[in-house]
């Protein structure tokens, strides 16, 4: 049903008459899904405003027949008089219906029409997006933006999601469409995935630093905590200054992204491991996001860990001979003044390594972030960082 729709009206910069054009069309394909759908005032009249056609002209499922206005009205007589049209048997013209500033696009005979036909845009929005992201999955690219932007928009047009606390209803394990971002990607791997030093995706928390990895896979994973997370000083602090209540630590919710990758080089070729950071989401106050998000999310991170996935005691071997601390020499001198600058700033304590090759570090001074939620529903998400990456996720469980 949803290919039957043009992507959207002409943009209000168009020329008048593009702009008529594709009301009729799209009109033309609304009644062809049902006979009494038809665009509403709200649709219509920016675009009447430069020409109006007659009602014949329009089509409107709401027009009155064709007419012509009495030539033979007596002398002073005014054509018209308040709302009253001589040419429709005086009877007065109806007021256009008024528009809630949440209203969907799509009415009938001045009602709503059924949910399946006034979700056609979001759907419609929804298929575009995706329809992008399996030709370029690159968050940044111009048809992806475009896109989720799109989507975004008719989500805000149809029910404002801040009505729900959206890290209750992000609850979930989300799988990435759009490719991870990690600074410095060394190029790609025979099946178009995208490699980088171990090192530059953990900040040079996690050594050997220099080995190369090919991201197979990315997600996040929101759940109820098992134990209630305390409040970081970074996130208090800011309630305070917006003058806002405090956070409630029951409506805290995890928030890791787990990255998997395979080993590239020659020293572990094949070698699969899970580069996971761990960290907590709570529902910013209403009014925080972005104009074009209907919600956001504060999130903090606390820690990670970069360990095996596989139980093979032939990989457990190779990993450890690899990642383990016997196989790791004692960092050079720049590396160690680097992590004690990020101790002293963040708090971050990183655990000796392991013999089997578990790393791990800690976050004592969470930095806050935030997540504007662009776009939710029980399986597809798109959301925008604080440093602007777009993440469109689709929900695994």
């Amino acid at each position: 049903m949803a290919s039957l729709l043009p992507p959207t009206l002409a943009p209000a910069t168009a020329p008048p008459a593009e702009r008529q054009h594709s009301a009729l069309v799209l009109e033309e394909r609304l009644r062809a899904i049902d006979e009494g759908a038809a665009l509403d005032d709200r649709g219509l009249a920016p675009i009447q405003e430069a020409s109006t056609p007659s009602n014949s002209e329009t089509g409107s499922s709401r027009s009155l027949p064709s007419h012509q206005e009495d030539t033979n009205q007596s002398e002073g007589l005014p054509e018209r008089e308040g709302s009253l049209c001589r040419g429709c048997f005086g009877r007065e013209k109806p007021e256009p219906p008024a528009v809630d500033a949440h209203d969907r696009p799509l009415r009938r005979d001045r009602r709503e029409i059924p949910d399946d036909l006034a979700s056609l845009p979001i759907r419609e929005a929804k298929e575009r997006l995706l329809e992008a992201l399996r030709e370029d999955d690159e968050p940044r690219s111009a048809g992806v933006v475009q896109r989720a932007s799109t989507l975004a928009r008719e989500a805000l047009k149809d029910s404002p999601m801040e009505k729900t606390d959206p890290a209750k209803q992000a609850c979930g394990r989300w799988r990435a469409l759009t490719r991870a971002e990690f600074p410095g990607a060394v190029g790609k791997n025979e099946r178009g995935e995208y490699e980088y030093a171990l090192g530059r995706m953990s900040f040079g928390l996690f050594d050997p630093a220099d080995v190369v990895v090919a991201v197979e896979d990315c997600a996040n994973v929101i759940e109820v905590p098992r134990v209630r997370p305390a409040v970081p000083k970074a996130l208090v602090d800011a309630r305070i200054r917006a003058r806002k209540p405090p956070v409630d630590a029951s409506a805290i919710r995890s928030y890791d992204v787990e990255t998997r990758f395979v080993v590239s080089d020659r020293r572990g070729a094949g070698l699969r491991g899970r580069l996971l950071t761990k960290g907590y989401c709570v529902a910013a106050p209403r009014g925080a996001q972005a104009p074009d998000a209907g919600s956001r999310l504060d999130v903090w991170f606390v820690g990670g860990t970069v360990e095996p996935i596989s139980d093979d005691p032939d990989q457990l071997q190779r990993w450890e001979a690899l990642f383990g601390a016997s196989a790791l020499p004692p960092p050079p001198l720049l590396k160690r003044a680097t992590r004690w600058l990020l101790k002293v700033a963040l708090g971050i304590e990183l655990a000796p390594p392991t013999v089997q090759g578990l790393q791990a570090y800690a976050v004592a001074k969470p930095m806050l972030g935030f997540v504007d939620v662009l776009y939710a529903d029980d399986g597809l998400r798109v959301t925008r960082g604080n440093r602007g990456s777009l993440v469109v996720t689709q929900r695994v469980r």
